[in-house]
């Protein structure tokens, strides 16, 4: 009913609209003449595209396109009224880590530093477009790069000689290996680290591991890259798995299709 704007060219955009709404819109043009012609259209606005705080519940599946351009179905392991925030899990791996070595030097090394190297691999994958971090998910959700303070002192005499050169074991991996079997994504096939260490020792034998879940989904603390029996015999084992990344989302991104199943994930914009 008023006259919201005039334009020497031929186009104009409104701006302040609502989403979802029928408007009315009458358009004058002028020729040169001074000649005028008028017309009236109607057109309805598009709801605005809800960001993924709005949409996005635990256990909606998710497409993710990573660092590398590579799309990853993933799943909401956490959402937004979760203490952690919004984190998504790659229902895959993206690489295989090598931890431990032959070496005893190389193999200390390796262990103590486990849960760094695990979130630096994990963050090679993230979209900055998306994400404000990745890291490995058996890493504490809401401060993956906690390391304890502890080292490991053994209660048997067999295992002294190694006090305080191993660092202690810990239980970062129990919030994700819980919510993880909840949301029954815990298996996929593959066996992939967690970046969290134990320690496992009896009057006969004691063995340093990095846990990681099986292919069975199961989590695996039979597998130690340092293990030491009774007698004084020592073995180290270098050991392969998959890294599985978890990527926590921007407030601000977009959900732009698909409905969040398992064979329509939703599909994210900005």
């Amino acid at each position: 009913g008023s006259l919201v704007e005039t334009s020497e060219s031929n186009t104009y955009t409104y701006s302040g609209l609502e989403g979802g709404i029928e408007y009315e819109l009458k358009v004058i043009v002028k020729d040169q003449a001074g000649k005028t012609s008028e017309r009236i259209t109607s057109g309805t606005t598009k709801e605005p595209l809800p960001t993924v705080e709005e949409k996005l519940k635990e256990g909606d599946y998710v497409y993710y396109t990573d660092a590398k351009g590579i799309k990853r179905t993933c799943v909401v392991l956490y959402d937004s009224s979760s203490f952690y925030g919004l984190q998504i899990i790659a229902m895959e791996t993206v690489e295989d880590i090598e931890l431990g070595s032959y070496n005893f030097t190389t193999m200390l090394d390796s262990y103590n530093n486990a849960i760094k190297t695990l979130n630096n691999s994990a963050s090679k994958y993230k979209n900055s477009e998306f994400s404000t971090q990745a890291r490995c998910v058996g890493s504490l959700p809401d401060k993956p790069e906690y390391e304890t303070t502890w080292t490991f002192n053994g209660n048997y005499d067999y295992i002294s000689r190694y006090n305080g050169m191993f660092k202690d074991g810990d239980s970062n991996y129990e919030k994700d290996s819980r919510q993880m079997e909840l949301l029954n994504i815990q298996k996929i096939n593959e066996s992939y680290w967690l970046a969290s260490r134990g320690i496992y020792e009896d009057p006969y034998y004691c063995y340093f591991v990095i846990l990681y879940v099986s292919i069975g989904g199961g989590v695996d603390t039979s597998f130690g890259i340092f293990n030491i029996e009774s007698d004084g015999t020592e073995k180290c084992s270098p050991i392969s798995r998959g890294v599985r990344p978890v990527f926590d989302l921007m407030s601000n991104v977009k959900v732009t299709g698909g409905s969040g199943t398992e064979q329509d994930p939703y599909t994210l914009g900005i």
